[in-house]
């Protein structure tokens, strides 16, 4: 007659500690996302319906004012202003860092002599912090004394107003994080390069494709993850970008460079209107999801490059 299997006494508490041993140890994270990111959204979300600004800071209790912080940033002109230079200033600065960094991966992934050396100034940018950026670059433009027109003057062209002039700050401010953050885009597409296989080169290569073939036919697809990754992270940064542009401009001359992000800080703090910040802020977050959801979605797509 077989004998029975036992199991030792303690085995039950040993099955229920391995079950649940993953939800113990991600349980500090929970907390913490919870305090950090759920919590300041939620206080956020009843700032925005509620009547609160510097003249009622202090009040016991702030009047309920449903949707008309919303409805108010909809029809303010302030508002309106931002959202199209939020958008100028998005759709250039995406694309530019992206085809120049498609460009500089693409020259960095030849072998040539110096190769090294320059891939470490090409890295420099990143390097550094925004608020760094946007003072040093401020004062390289500086209309009196900056480095810009110094050399403008060298060449015998005239000065520029690079950050006094309206129209030109604003390409000023675009030129800037473009240089800023290009190194990222192009540090990320030369990593994606170097996953092509050879082969597809060089049976391309049998048939007589040419270089601009190859890079249509072959690279483009086989990069299309990597593109829609840097292009998702590149317009969430540029859809909330502030410390480069305040630290370069503050939004000025006038509203000229006062992108969305900039417009939540100066309605907050300039017009003292915090409810009406906090439903700007709002705003943006949806619009972050508009424009990052789709991306996600062609990044997850299960159809063949």
């Amino acid at each position: 007659m077989p004998m029975e299997k036992t199991r030792p006494s303690g085995a039950g508490l040993f099955d229920r500690i391995d079950r649940n041993i993953g939800r113990v140890m991600i349980a500090p994270a929970i907390i913490v996302f919870l305090c950090v990111s759920l919590y300041p959204f939620l206080f956020n979300f009843w700032m925005a319906t509620h009547n609160v600004s510097l003249l009622n800071i202090r009040a016991p209790e702030w009047a309920w004012t449903g949707t008309r912080n919303f409805l108010r940033i909809l029809r303010d002109p302030s508002t309106q202003g931002a959202l199209i230079r939020t958008a100028i200033f998005a759709s250039a600065t995406v694309t530019l860092q992206l085809t120049l960094g498609m460009l500089g991966a693409l020259a960095f992934n030849r072998a040539f002599r110096g190769k090294a050396a320059l891939m470490v100034l090409a890295l420099v940018p990143m390097m550094v912090t925004p608020i760094v950026v946007g003072i040093s670059w401020r004062m390289m433009l500086n209309y009196d004394w900056g480095l810009a027109n110094y050399f403008l003057d060298l060449v015998g062209s005239g000065p520029l107003q690079w950050l006094s002039n309206p129209r030109m700050a604003l390409i000023s401010v675009i030129l800037v994080q473009v240089w800023w953050g290009m190194s990222f885009a192009m540090l990320v597409i030369l990593g994606g390069l170097a996953a092509i296989p050879r082969s597809l080169y060089e049976a391309a290569e049998v048939d007589g494709a040419s270089d601009l073939r190859m890079f249509f036919h072959i690279t483009l697809p086989m990069l299309r993850p990597v593109l829609l990754i840097v292009g998702t992270i590149k317009v969430i940064d540029a859809l909330r970008e502030f410390d480069l542009i305040y630290s370069l401009t503050g939004g000025g001359p006038g509203d000229a460079t006062r992108v969305f992000a900039l417009e939540l800080y100066y309605t907050a703090y300039e017009r003292g209107n915090f409810g009406m910040s906090a439903a700007q802020a709002l705003l943006l977050m949806l619009l972050v999801l508009i424009l990052t959801v789709p991306l996600i979605r062609l990044l997850t797509s299960k159809e063949p490059t």
